[in-house]
């Protein structure tokens, strides 16, 4: 059978690297729903979304920002 210590190292690796994806994946959508998709002034300057603070908010939107001048 599999062996299923939630703590071993590639357990651990594993999670983590689902997490990474999961939270890129979510950026991703964010980013094409909420800011690729509206002009700059448009842009909510609340987070639309309760597992984000505000302060997250403005950060990921000054960080797309910055990536859209490239």
């Amino acid at each position: 059978m599999f062996d299923t210590d939630v703590n071993s190292a590639p357990m651990k690796k594993a999670c983590v690297a689902m997490m990474k994806k999961a939270i890129r994946q979510q950026r991703y959508r964010l980013k094409k729903r909420y800011f690729d998709a509206l002009p700059l002034h448009q842009v909510p300057k609340t987070s639309p979304v309760t597992s984000m603070t505000d302060e997250q908010w403005d950060e990921l939107v000054e960080h797309w920002k910055i990536e859209k001048k490239w």
